[in-house]
């Protein structure tokens, strides 16, 4: 559960991350996340795997940087 700022234009969301904006949207997406947390919580995983990961992010964060020098 995270407020919702936009970054949902560049994550995925609905399993794994649910945005909300408002109290009953957060609490509907406790709900669903009560009712299938496994399914959720591996969704989460993926996601941080696909998109946090150091590897990944500092690679594409160096590389971009040394294309502008």
């Amino acid at each position: 559960m995270v407020e919702d700022t936009g970054f949902g234009s560049v994550l995925p969301t609905g399993r794994g991350i649910l945005p909300f904006r408002e109290m009953d949207e957060a609490i509907a997406g406790i709900r669903a996340i009560e009712a299938d947390y496994a399914a959720h919580s591996r969704a989460a995983r993926e996601i941080a795997e696909e998109y946090f990961d150091a590897r990944k992010v500092l690679t594409n964060l160096v590389e971009n940087a040394m294309a502008l020098a």
